[in-house]
């Protein structure tokens, strides 16, 4: 019998709107498709990758990933372009460190299904594809001087743009470690765990208030807090996702100091950033606390969810078991449209939904929070 989550997956290949240039950016109810007139690398990528991970074997998966190739892979810049048109032409030739991950994840998802035979390796090869991929970052976007890759580039040149909007971030990095640990779990002998250990010593020593030791958001060119309120913001969902990334880097590494890391941010992501009232993480806080943003979107909802998962597993306490089977039924219960596999996006401060469009890319997060909490329950 297929779980929850398998035939969520399985609904959404069936239905997700697709043109010559990929799956569709968003779909309303009835798999209408939403209004963008591009397809992002985002986008494309995590819907692949998640497809990947549920079911590699289906002929629409092995096409979705040769696509996601063919439209997205620029073989000179080493890395992947950040939009293409609706039939698959390039679009915005920029290389965003963002959307290196995503590529890396779908890469490492089909070669894994290739050792296991269920999938054919196309050509070029996943694991020159993926190399290639890490070569591009280290040659073009790697800050030899602070640490970290640079925000964007334009193919090949040099010369980096670092506005996003004018701050270097966290998150992309955070990406890069989930992608690198993916990597070392197929290709163990590779380079990727020197790469997960640098991630780690920068979210040590760079990304976290050097005052209260939060996880922030924004930096300045030399990884200091962003000045003004750029600086101040706190993302209780990064606080959460930090948490089962620290833990999959402990099991890959060996390295169990970062438990204590972990643990310290799953506390102020609990005490701070998640509501009192309903259990559901608020968007945004700021340096002390105080929320900024108070609606409910899915993602940070997963990520807490993978979080309680891992309290569980680190500390075997019960509570932490139905805090993480209680966060899936209520995220099923009030983030999945009535008769449908189709998601709202957030709710707002009174749990009403968001009825916009489902943005495509959110399966990824939900997909990865399901499997968990469902391995949690099974066991």
């Amino acid at each position: 019998m297929k779980s929850w989550i398998e035939h969520v997956c399985l609904d959404w290949m069936e239905n997700l709107p697709r043109s010559t240039g990929g799956y569709a950016e968003s779909v309303s109810e009835g798999w209408q498709e939403g209004p963008e007139t591009s397809r992002t690398m985002l986008t494309q990528a995590r819907v692949v990758y998640t497809f990947l991970r549920c079911h590699p074997e289906t002929e629409q998966t092995r096409k979705s990933f040769d696509w996601l190739i063919h439209a997205f892979w620029d073989q000179e810049a080493k890395g992947w372009i950040r939009s293409c048109t609706l039939e698959g032409k390039p679009l915005d030739r920029t290389i965003d460190t963002y959307d290196q991950p995503f590529g890396l994840l779908a890469l490492s998802e089909a070669y894994r299904a290739s050792l296991n035979g269920r999938i054919m390796n196309p050509a070029p090869p996943i694991k020159d594809l993926a190399y290639a991929t890490l070569e591009g970052l280290d040659q073009f976007a790697r800050d030899k001087v602070n640490g970290g890759y640079w925000e964007r580039r334009n193919g090949i040149t040099p010369s980096p743009l670092v506005i996003y909007p004018e701050y270097r971030r966290q998150n992309p990095h955070m990406h890069l470690l989930e992608a690198f640990l993916a990597w070392d779990e197929v290709d163990p002998q590779g380079p990727w765990m020197d790469h997960a250990r640098e991630i780690v010593e920068l979210f040590r020593t760079r990304f976290r208030s050097p005052t209260t030791g939060y996880l922030a958001e924004y930096f300045d060119d030399r990884w200091n807090l962003a000045p003004g309120e750029a600086g101040r913001i706190r993302e209780p969902g990064h606080q959460y996702e930090w948490v089962w990334l620290l833990d999959w880097y402990e099991r890959r590494s060996g390295d169990s100091s970062v438990r204590k890391d972990g643990e310290f941010l799953y506390r102020y992501a609990k005490e701070k950033g998640t509501d009192p009232v309903d259990g559901f993480a608020y968007s945004i806080l700021d340096d002390t606390g105080k929320v900024l943003d108070d609606r409910k979107l899915l993602w940070p909802q997963t990520e807490m969810l993978k979080a309680h998962v891992v309290m569980y597993r680190w500390t075997i306490k019960e509570s932490y078991r139905t805090a993480a089977l209680d966060a899936y039924r209520s995220l099923r219960e009030h983030f999945i449209r009535p008769q449908s596999t189709i998601f709202y996006n957030r709710l707002d401060r009174e749990r009403a939904p968001d009825p916009s469009p489902a943005l495509s890319r959110l399966l990824y997060h939900l997909y990865g929070g399901a499997v968990m909490a469902e391995s949690l329950a099974q066991g």
